[in-house]
C-alpha cells in the first residue's frame, strides 16, 4: 500500500513537503525582519496581485537546458551601477532553496543593492524586476550588476 509508485502516497507526500515549504517560507520571512536592520521601513513582502505579474515575468526569462534561468541569453545587456536605480523593484532570489525562492520583497532598488550583504546569505544571485515590469537587473555581487530588458 505503501509502494512509492502509488499514486495516493505520492500525492500526500507532495502536499507535505508543499506544506514543509510554506511553513519554511513564514519562518524565513520572519527572519529577515528580525536579522535586517530597518527591514519594515525599507521593505514589504509582495502583495498576491504582484505575486501573480513577477511570476509571470520570471516564467518568460530565457532557460538553459535543464531550466534554470541563462542570463546569458538576455539581449540588450548594459552593465550598471545599481545604487545609481532609485526607483521602485521586486526582489527575487534566484539561488535561493525552497522556502527562500518563493519570497519577493518590494523596495527601492537602490536599497536592495546597498543592503546586499544580507541577501547574499540566501542568494548570490539576486534579480531585482523594476518598477517599469520591462527592466531587470541581475546583481551577482554588491558593487556588480547588469541591467536587461525583459523578454515579451
Amino acid at each position: 500500500m505503501d509502494h512509492p509508485q502509488n499514486p495516493r502516497m505520492q500525492e500526500l507526500l507532495r502536499l507535505q513537503r508543499e506544506r514543509q515549504i510554506r511553513l519554511d517560507a513564514v519562518k524565513a520571512k520572519t527572519d529577515l525582519r528580525a536579522d535586517m536592520p530597518l527591514f519594515d521601513v525599507r521593505y514589504r513582502f509582495a502583495q498576491d496581485t504582484e505575486r501573480d505579474r513577477i511570476q509571470a515575468a520570471l516564467a518568460a526569462l530565457p532557460r538553459d537546458d535543464a531550466g534554470a534561468f541563462d542570463p546569458a541569453m538576455l539581449s540588450d545587456v548594459q552593465p550598471v551601477d545599481p545604487a545609481a536605480h532609485h526607483g521602485l523593484a521586486w526582489l527575487v532570489f534566484l539561488d535561493a532553496d525552497d522556502a527562500h525562492r518563493g519570497i519577493f520583497l518590494c523596495g527601492a532598488a537602490d536599497d536592495i543593492a546597498r543592503d546586499y550583504k544580507y541577501w547574499a546569505d540566501i542568494s548570490k544571485r539576486l534579480l531585482l524586476l523594476l518598477g517599469d515590469w520591462k527592466h531587470i537587473l541581475i546583481l551577482d555581487g554588491a558593487d556588480s550588476a547588469v541591467q536587461a530588458l525583459l523578454p515579451d
